[in-house]
């Protein structure tokens, strides 16, 4: 009987099985760190959106509404009925409350007014994301400078340190 060189149907596929499994691994590992990258960036991506707001009503001298649609999950800033710019969250990342003059807002719309200076009124938003990512956001009214917060308690001590 001749032997025949090669691989048998059962070997390729018990590979195949084999490599199938590796690459499911790998994708599990790597989820992780990834939603974290990707919390970041929205975090990121919410201070450069606010200060690029902030910048362009100074330069065209025109307020502006800042609106949080927490239906929609998207920040909107515009002059009048229709906004004209928005920042939509993706990816699971959530904004669940909003601190605006010492009022909390968690549904439906909020609108605060930048003014022609670029200054508006103190707030902190609060992001969620995967695996139980949490971050609340402070925004000072006169500079626009974000500052990271882990509680509401601690937002809440910077929020009354800063009124008057």
């Amino acid at each position: 009987m001749k032997r025949r060189r090669g691989f048998t149907f059962i070997e390729l596929s018990v590979v195949l099985t084999i490599l199938a499994l590796f690459t499911t691994l790998a994708v599990v590992s790597f989820r992780e760190p990834y939603q974290k990258i990707r919390f970041r960036n929205t975090i990121e991506q919410i201070d450069f959106w606010q200060t690029l707001q902030r910048k362009q009503c100074r330069r065209a001298r025109q307020p502006q509404i800042l609106i949080m649609d927490f239906e929609a999950q998207k920040l909107q800033v515009g002059n009048g009925a229709s906004p004209s710019q928005c920042l939509t969250f993706q990816g699971g990342m959530v904004v669940d409350q909003l601190i605006v003059s010492g009022k909390v807002s968690n549904q439906g719309t909020t609108a605060m007014m930048i003014g022609v200076d670029g200054q508006c009124e103190t707030f902190a938003l609060h992001l969620s994301g995967p695996f139980q990512q949490t971050r609340w956001l402070l925004f000072a009214g006169t500079t626009g400078q974000m500052t990271e917060l882990d509680s509401a308690e601690q937002v809440h001590g910077a929020l009354a340190l800063l009124s008057p």
